[in-house]
């Protein structure tokens, strides 16, 4: 996060701010970053409510579950390394939440929407599957707090039941 000050050749002084917002579905840098203000003081105000948004969930990205599953699987499956029967598990398993919430965006997903596919998936699915379902959803989600994609799983223990 950085202020800036710039002076026009006419001498008017004005004020910007940029601030790292994370990474977007390609692992490309994201900034956030407005210009314009009068006063270092209004730039500085700013800066700080953007990072609140940030850190609130309110990151401005359009990554969506599916998009981000269909990317984050081959590099789980290749930096675990994982036995082609457990990948190809994994992606089963992911299908069933990429189906019901795939196209919504990842900062858009909610506890509830999750309990509510566990128990719709509950109707034909066991409880063991059910918590795989989760657990895959799970280490995705962290992998996409870690690349800043969001800025906290919203839906960490959002299933606790067995």
């Amino acid at each position: 996060m950085s202020i800036y000050k710039a002076t026009s050749n006419s001498g008017r002084t004005t004020w910007r701010y940029q601030i790292d917002a994370g990474r977007d579905e390609q692992g490309n840098r994201v900034r956030a970053g407005e210009s314009g203000f009068r006063l270092e003081r209004e730039a500085t105000d700013a800066m700080h409510a953007k990072m609140r948004e940030f850190k609130h969930g309110l990151v401005n990205t359009s990554a969506t579950l599916a998009s981000f599953v269909e990317q984050w699987l081959p590099y789980h499956t290749k930096s675990k390394p994982l036995a082609p029967k457990t990948a190809e598990r994994y992606v089963s398993l992911a299908a069933h939440a990429t189906r019901a919430l795939g196209k919504l965006a990842l900062k858009d997903l909610t506890p509830f929407m999750f309990d509510d596919l566990y128990v719709k998936l509950g109707e034909t699915l066991s409880a063991k599957t059910i918590r795989e379902v989760h657990n895959v959803m799970h280490v995705s989600l962290k992998r996409a707090v870690k690349t800043k994609l969001i800025p906290f799983n919203r839906r960490t223990d959002a299933i606790s039941r067995g």
